[in-house]
């Protein structure tokens, strides 16, 4: 069995028994499937839909998880895919997702791959991002791995699922959500002057959002400033 020091870097590869005892020759002339996902290496609970634990393949994978776990549109996701066959200029082609989240809107299809590594002369992201049209009520997206860490929304995200275990008093979220029943608040900051504006205050501001009681437009810049779209007493997860 391979062993692996704690705190050690990954191995670049990892061993699957999928076909371990078959011969290189043996291997090659296996018809082609989509390519198996290999070992889990992490896990990430999830407070979108029901609640659960999703197991993610690579460890950046759950940047984009943190952005999906913050973001209002999406609904529930998971990393139990399919390949979805397409047509492109007369020809069928499989797109294979790491991610399938449900939004309000619709579907988006996520594939997540790692993109060029540093030290070989081109740092630029492998942007051979064949991502297909959109199809009525699907979106197709594909991130490398340094799309991920530039993302605008991922460091808000990670702030946001940070604080979504802070405990709050429980009539909060039905006090916030009477008060601002017809007058809701345009940013973050009046829901934090509601709470008394201190910097505790602001970590319940964090974790109003994170439980779904406060709705931001993750497209800004978190903080005071951040527009709100709408408040509720039922979160994502009732506590």
């Amino acid at each position: 069995m391979r062993q692996h020091r704690l705190g050690a870097a990954m191995p670049k590869g990892s061993w699957c028994p999928l076909h371990a005892n078959k011969t290189t020759t043996e291997r090659a002339a296996l018809p082609l499937e989509v390519p198996a996902k290999g070992p889990m290496v992490s896990r990430l609970p999830s407070w979108r839909g029901e609640h659960r634990i999703i197991s993610l393949y690579h460890y950046f994978h759950a940047d984009m998880g943190y952005i999906l776990e913050a973001d209002p549109e999406v609904l529930t996701w998971t990393t139990d895919v399919e390949a979805v066959p397409y047509e492109e200029d007369g020809e069928w082609k499989a797109f294979v997702p790491s991610i399938k989240a449900y939004t309000r809107t619709g579907v988006r299809l996520i594939k997540l791959i790692h993109g060029s590594k540093p030290g070989r002369g081109d740092d630029r992201p492998l942007t051979a991002k064949t991502v297909p049209r959109p199809q009525p009520g699907v979106v197709f997206e594909v991130y490398s791995r340094r799309d991920l860490e530039a993302h605008p929304r991922l460091e808000a995200s990670r702030d946001i699922v940070y604080h979504r275990c802070r405990e709050l008093d429980v009539h909060l979220p039905m006090r916030l959500a009477a008060t601002f029943a017809k007058h809701p608040p345009r940013k973050l900051g009046d829901v934090h002057a509601f709470l008394g504006g201190t910097s505790e205050d602001w970590f319940d501001v964090l974790a109003l959002v994170a439980k779904g009681h406060v709705e931001v437009d993750m497209d800004m810049p978190l903080g005071p400033d951040m527009p709100v779209i709408g408040c509720s007493a039922k979160g994502y997860r009732d506590e």
